[in-house]
């Protein structure tokens, strides 16, 4: 009789809960990259807009 395994790399729910974790990281990752970039842009424009108002 073969004893079971304590190795859940063969365990089909822990795979897609680690595939859909390592998903969602991917995104998040993009998402804050976004969320930067957006904010530099912002903080540019605003300052254009303050020496424009000068």
């Amino acid at each position: 009789m073969k004893s079971p395994s304590t190795d859940s790399s063969d365990d089909p729910f822990a795979k897609a809960l680690r595939d859909t974790y390592n998903q969602l990281a991917a995104e998040k990752s993009v998402a804050q990259s976004d969320i930067a970039q957006l904010d530099s842009a912002d903080r540019a424009g605003s300052g254009r807009q303050r020496n424009a108002r000068s």
